[in-house]
C-alpha cells in the first residue's frame, strides 16, 4: 500500500526523514515524486476545468489543455511550512485503476502524510464513482450526462479556511472577477516564500486576514466585515472548521456566521468535508440545470447518499463549455 500510495519503499521514506538537518536539505534541495492512485471511472478534465478556471495569480498556476495534458500547480501551507506541488495526469494504469502524478519541492518531509492527503483531498481522488453513477443513472434523466462523462469527482480545498473565504469572495460576482479580487488578497497578506520555481505565495491565514482584511478586501462593506468576521472566529477557534466535523453540524456553524447563507454553507461543507449527499438546490446553474432536464428538486430522495455528485453532473451539463472559456 505504501509503494501504491507514495511511489516509495517503506525504507525509502524512511531514509527521507532522517535527522532534522536532514530533512531540510532534503526539502530545500530536492523533490519527491509520487504516483496517487484512483480507482477507475476518474474524468481528468473535470478538476482540471474547475482548477484552470479558479487559478489564482503567485499562489496557483494552470497550463495545458484540461481535455488533454495539463498540469496544476499551487503552493501548500503545511504543518512544518509550505511546499509546492505540480499535478498532472499519469502516462498510464494498472489494473485497479489510474494515477496522478505529483511532484513535491520545498518539502519539509515531515509533511509528506499531509501534503498526500490534501492533494487526494483537493481532487476526491478517495471516491467511488463508479458506486456513485450506478445510483445516479437509474433516473434516466442524469443517465445520459453520466454516459457523456462517467468519473466526475467533487471539487476541493487543501484548507478549509481558504474555502471558506475564497467562497465568500466569490458571492454573486463572476469567476474572473473573483480570481482578481482573491489574488490581490494573497498578494496582500499571503505569505511569500521566495521560490523562483513556481507559484510563491501562500494563502493569508485567518489571523493575517482578521487583522488586516478590512484594508485590503474590496467590494460592499457589508460583505468585507462578514469575511473579517468570518476570519476572526477562525482565528479565535470559535468555529471550527476541519474535514473532521460532520457535515450537518459545520453546515449549521456556517450558517451562523454573519454574511453566510444557503449556497455558501453547502458548498463550502461540501468541499471541506467530501460529502457525498450535499444537493447544491441553492445553486442557480444546478436549478437552471434541473429545469432543462425536468428535474424537480424537492424530490431527489432517489439520488442519495450521492447528491453532492449530481450537483456536479448538473453543474457540468449547463458550465463546461463556458467555464473552459473564462481563464
Amino acid at each position: 500500500t505504501i509503494r501504491e500510495i507514495f511511489g516509495l519503499t517503506p525504507t525509502r521514506l524512511r531514509a527521507l526523514r532522517g535527522s532534522s538537518a536532514d530533512v531540510g536539505a532534503h526539502a530545500e534541495d530536492g523533490a519527491i515524486s509520487l504516483r496517487l492512485p484512483y480507482r477507475e471511472p476518474f474524468d481528468a478534465s473535470w478538476p482540471a476545468t474547475l482548477l484552470g478556471a479558479h487559478a489564482v495569480d503567485s499562489m496557483e498556476e494552470f497550463t495545458g489543455d484540461p481535455a488533454g495534458d495539463w498540469t496544476f500547480s499551487r503552493v501548500l501551507t503545511l504543518p512544518h511550512g509550505h511546499a509546492l506541488a505540480r499535478i498532472s495526469p499519469g502516462s498510464g494504469c494498472d489494473r485497479r485503476g489510474g494515477y496522478l502524478r505529483v511532484d513535491l519541492s520545498h518539502l519539509d518531509t515531515r509533511d509528506l502524510g499531509a501534503a498526500v492527503s490534501r492533494v487526494r483531498r483537493l481532487l476526491d481522488l478517495d471516491a467511488d464513482a463508479a458506486a456513485a453513477e450506478d445510483v445516479l443513472r437509474r433516473d434516466p434523466r442524469l443517465a445520459p450526462l453520466i454516459a457523456s462523462g462517467p468519473g466526475i469527482r467533487l471539487p476541493g480545498s487543501p484548507d478549509p479556511t481558504e474555502a471558506l473565504i475564497r467562497t465568500m469572495m466569490g458571492q454573486q460576482i463572476s469567476v474572473r472577477a473573483a480570481r482578481h479580487h482573491v489574488g490581490a488578497l494573497v498578494s496582500a497578506l499571503g505569505t511569500d516564500t521566495g521560490w523562483t520555481d513556481g507559484p510563491a505565495r501562500a494563502f493569508p491565514t485567518a489571523t493575517a486576514i482578521a487583522d488586516n482584511g478590512g484594508s485590503v478586501l474590496r467590494g460592499p462593506r457589508t460583505r468585507v466585515d462578514a469575511i473579517v468576521a468570518a476570519a476572526s472566529a477562525i482565528a479565535e477557534n470559535s468555529m471550527e472548521l476541519h474535514q473532521g466535523v460532520a457535515a450537518s453540524e459545520l453546515r449549521a456553524r456556517l450558517l451562523s456566521l454573519r454574511g453566510v447563507g444557503a449556497w455558501t454553507a453547502d458548498y463550502v461543507t461540501m468541499v471541506v468535508t467530501g460529502d457525498p449527499d450535499t444537493l447544491l438546490h441553492h445553486d442557480l446553474v444546478v436549478r437552471h440545470a434541473a429545469k432543462d432536464l425536468g428535474v424537480d428538486l424537492t424530490a431527489t430522495q432517489g439520488w442519495a447518499p450521492w447528491r453532492s455528485y449530481a450537483s456536479m453532473h448538473l453543474w457540468r451539463h449547463r458550465l463546461g463549455p463556458q467555464l473552459g472559456t473564462v481563464a
